[in-house]
């Protein structure tokens, strides 16, 4: 109740785990179709509920990746084309329709913010990993600083630690 604007974040996570879950559960002989429908329609409602919801289609990348052995050429054969076109035409349509909106009232969606948003995610990532496993001096008010160049690249290290322990066990399904 305290922040009620917050709840767009756990909308967007409980909409795209959903989606993932179905994607992940749709297998040849088990109704397909259906299920990655009800995938395309979480990752809608995951759009709807906050544009972090962009990355989905690069999240079922990296499945169909791990479920080949992590070869691309394998993950590209076994891979639903018409799955991915679709969800690339929903977040095309997602983007245009952003864009729309928010030029309208003032703002825009532009190569730099993108560029800031994808400098700043790593810094934010390990902040926020930082916070979960050390949480000392939490506060619900707290100011965003810009993040130095240092602290973008020390964002690195959680999700190149990641990828190391991906590539390391990726006999392991469950990694």
């Amino acid at each position: 109740v305290a922040w009620v604007s917050g709840r767009t974040d756990s909308l967007c996570a409980v909409f795209l785990l959903a989606a993932l879950l179905f994607y992940a559960m749709a297998r040849p002989g088990r109704r397909p179709w259906r299920l990655k429908a009800l995938s395309l329609a979480c990752f809608v409602g995951a759009l709807g509920s906050k544009e972090a919801a962009f990355l989905f289609p690069a999240a079922v990348l990296l499945l169909d990746l791990c479920r080949a052995g992590f070869s691309l050429r394998a993950a590209m054969r076994q891979a639903d084309k018409v799955y991915y076109g679709v969800a690339l035409a929903l977040l095309g349509a997602f983007v245009a329709v952003h864009y729309a909106i928010t030029s309208h009232h003032g703002g825009s969606l532009t190569a730099a913010t993108l560029l800031t948003g994808l400098q700043t995610c790593p810094f934010r990532l390990s902040m926020y990993l930082g916070s979960l496993c050390f949480p000392f001096g939490l506060s619900g008010f707290y100011l965003a600083e810009e993040a130095a160049t240092r602290a973008v690249l020390l964002g690195y290290v959680p999700a190149a630690a990641l990828v190391a322990l991906a590539i390391w066990r990726r006999k392991d399904r469950m990694v």
